[in-house]
């Protein structure tokens, strides 16, 4: 009997330790998106820097297909950074979303163990 205590202790703490696992990916992953909001803030920097020369170049008296051509440039651009930034939002989220998940499963495995061992314990005491 108490070498199946011993397993279950055991399988507790493995739980446990994967428990922590969990929590550090975790960590890491908004660590990903805290990182992924810098580098947005800081590309959106750039696109600003763009869009106000485009600006510029649109109202100066210049080759208006030279002009047109630019515009579509920095639109394209804008598109496409926008289309990369969803994505890795998207990604980033799902990836939060499935370690919650796993972490959510550890803690509830967890506890179910914990009852068990402790209604072995009582089973024990009351027939010892």
């Amino acid at each position: 009997m108490v070498e199946k205590q011993e397993e279950k202790v055991q399988l507790l703490l493995e739980r446990q330790k994967k428990l922590e696992r969990d929590i550090e990916q975790l960590d890491e992953v908004r660590k990903k998106q805290e990182q992924f909001e810098e580098e947005v803030t800081e590309s959106m920097g750039e696109v600003m820097y763009y869009l106000r020369e485009t600006l510029d170049l649109a109202s100066s008296p210049t080759d208006s297909k030279e002009t047109n051509e630019l515009i579509d440039d920095v639109r394209i651009s804008l598109s496409k950074f926008q289309g990369e930034m969803d994505e890795q939002r998207s990604f980033l989220k799902q990836e939060e979303n499935r370690l919650l998940s796993d972490l959510d499963e550890t803690r509830v495995a967890c506890i179910r163990e914990e009852i068990r061992l402790e209604e072995d314990s009582r089973k024990e005491i009351s027939h010892g």
